[in-house]
């Protein structure tokens, strides 16, 4: 009994020191352009083909840039979306969402609860979108270390339609083989 009991406390010691590994680090320092492309909103744009002119060449703009940018690109299960307010009395969405699928990067947890502030550009899109708040979405997000040193982040959400998916592996695959390419080079 008391060798099974040892091996039991040493298994448990191995994945405990296994499962630690690396500790997650936030990405690049928040730069205010990228709000742009983390507006902490959501878009409904499930067939970027169907867009035309300057619709369709911004929409290509904006997702190049969320894809290159992003520190973590996942679909995401909407869990709840309440309404709160921070410490100064400013309104927000809390959007509780669950990790379904990484696409890249990584995250601390498989519980993300997202939030877009009245002041964040996205917010009226979240206000006028919320019943698209369901289902599986397609997030990109932007992790940073605040001027208080706390993990936060900034945030996209797209339909996860077949097209998008597409388009976003794609480019994902593109941005993979060009981080590759540069790991490569500095290694010689």
């Amino acid at each position: 009994m008391k060798g099974a009991r040892s091996l039991v406390l040493i298994t448990a010691a191995a994945l405990l020191v296994g499962g630690c590994g690396t500790a997650f680090r936030a990405g690049e320092s928040w730069d205010p352009k990228e709000a742009r492309f983390f507006d902490d909103g959501i878009d409904l744009i499930s067939e970027p083909s169907k867009l035309a002119g300057e619709w369709s060449y911004r929409n290509e703009e904006e997702l190049d840039a969320r894809v290159n940018l992003a520190d973590l690109i996942a679909l995401v299960e909407i869990g709840t979306v309440q309404t709160n307010q921070d410490i100064e009395g400013v309104e927000a969405k809390r959007i509780q969402t669950t990790v379904t699928d990484v696409l890249y990067g990584e995250t601390p947890t498989d519980a993300i609860a997202l939030r877009s502030s009245k002041t964040s550009m996205g917010y009226p899109l979240i206000i006028r979108h919320e019943r698209h708040l369901t289902g599986t979405l397609l997030l990109f997000l932007r992790w940073f270390e605040n001027d208080k040193g706390v993990l936060d982040h900034h945030f996209h959400l797209s339909p996860a339609s077949g097209e998008l998916m597409t388009s976003v592996g794609k480019k994902i695959d593109r941005r993979k083989a060009e981080e590759e390419a540069a790991m490569m080079s500095k290694q010689r």
